[in-house]
Order: C-alpha cells, then sequence, then structure tokens
C-alpha cells in the first residue's frame, strides 16, 4: 500500500467518514492525491501531512477540522490544489506561511480556495476562490 498515489475518499451523500485522518495515511510517500472532501472528519489537521512530499493536490473541504492550517502544509513543494473551505471552526492564516511559495518565479498554486470571503475565518490574500 506504501505505493498508493490516488486516494479520493470524497462522499457524496451524507456525513460520510468521521473521526480523525488516520495517521498512517503519513507513510504513503508516494500519495499524489489526497482527497478526502465532503466527509465528517474532526479535530486538527495532522502536521504529518507534511511529510506527504508528491502530494499535488489536498482536498479538505467541507468537513469539520478545528484549530488552524499547519503550516507544514506549505513544505510540500509539489502541492498545486489545495481545497480548505467549509470547515466551521477552521481557522488561522494563509498568507505568510502559503502565499508567498513560488514555483520558479511564479504562484505556484492552480487552485487555493479557504474561507476568506464574507466571513474571514482564514485571511488569504492569494486564494483564487473565497466562500
Amino acid at each position: 500500500m506504501s505505493q498508493l498515489r490516488y486516494l479520493h475518499l470524497t462522499n457524496r451523500v451524507d456525513e460520510g467518514l468521521t473521526g480523525m485522518i488516520p495517521p498512517e495515511l503519513n507513510a504513503l510517500e508516494f500519495l499524489e492525491e489526497l482527497h478526502l472532501s465532503r466527509n465528517s472528519f474532526s479535530n486538527k489537521i495532522p502536521t504529518g501531512l507534511g511529510q506527504l512530499t508528491a502530494l499535488t493536490q489536498l482536498r479538505l473541504d467541507d468537513n469539520n477540522f478545528t484549530g488552524t492550517i499547519p503550516a507544514e502544509v506549505a513544505t510540500l513543494a509539489s502541492l498545486k490544489v489545495l481545497e480548505l473551505q467549509n470547515n466551521p471552526s477552521l481557522g488561522g492564516e494563509l498568507n505568510s506561511a502559503i502565499c508567498d511559495l513560488t514555483d520558479g518565479s511564479a504562484f505556484r498554486f492552480v487552485y487555493l480556495s479557504a474561507d476568506c470571503g464574507a466571513n474571514d475565518r482564514v485571511p488569504c490574500s492569494c486564494c483564487t476562490e473565497c466562500f
């Protein structure tokens, strides 16, 4: 299983998966896409996700994450898509950790979304979409 490259556990019905993201996911060193959208994951976003160095897409939207966005997410040099919106208890700031990241000379994200709209729970000056 350590060779797994894509893991999509997106729920299309109601609550879906609950609890915390299992720490065992941190061992999937070749994982390129982690889609955990539309579930009921709770607790903090694990800092161990920063070990997934091949990750190009991290979709954690529409869950119940709490706390702040871990700085380790900013260490994911291959990350191009990051979706964090619709996590009512998730706060923090993306500006310093994420917005300054570049891929050579250009901003490296293709899609970056958070709750930076009217409620401004997650200030983000570089998000491509705010909710």
